[in-house]
């Protein structure tokens, strides 16, 4: 299992923390866009309008979070969701489930930025 040491999108580290208002229009995005929305709305008493309140409740119950990564020069910005599988293990979503455990500690809640190498540690997973 891989550790990620991540961290709140807005506290300081190496990367500059975000403005609370671009922090909260990044997690609308990523609500919005959610890859697996359609899975969602087959559970009993979803749809198209109680996917985003069921996301954000599992955000705020800390049962997803939602990792990002801005490339600057590409003007890029990935999402990629973490679901806690046991305790502080998460798997990411769309990656083998085997290979693809990461260890986020509990200060992190919701949206946190990946910084370079937790990012491409993750894009060394194979997909599903």
């Amino acid at each position: 299992m891989s550790t990620l040491s991540a961290f709140p999108a807005s506290t300081p580290s190496s990367n500059p923390p975000l403005d609370q208002g671009l922090e909260q229009i990044i997690l609308q995005f990523a609500i919005r866009s959610f890859p697996y929305s359609d899975a969602l709305k087959t559970l009993p008493g979803q749809d198209d309008e109680r996917v985003p309140q069921l996301l954000s409740r599992m955000i705020q119950s800390e049962s997803l979070k939602i990792g990002f990564h801005y490339e600057e020069m590409q003007d890029k910005l990935t999402l990629l969701y973490f679901l806690r599988a046991e305790d502080d293990t998460h798997v990411v979503l769309g990656l083998d489930p085997q290979r693809a455990r990461v260890s986020i500690s509990d200060d992190v809640q919701g949206l946190f930025r990946l910084n370079d190498e937790q990012y491409l540690d993750i894009l060394q997973t194979p997909l599903c």
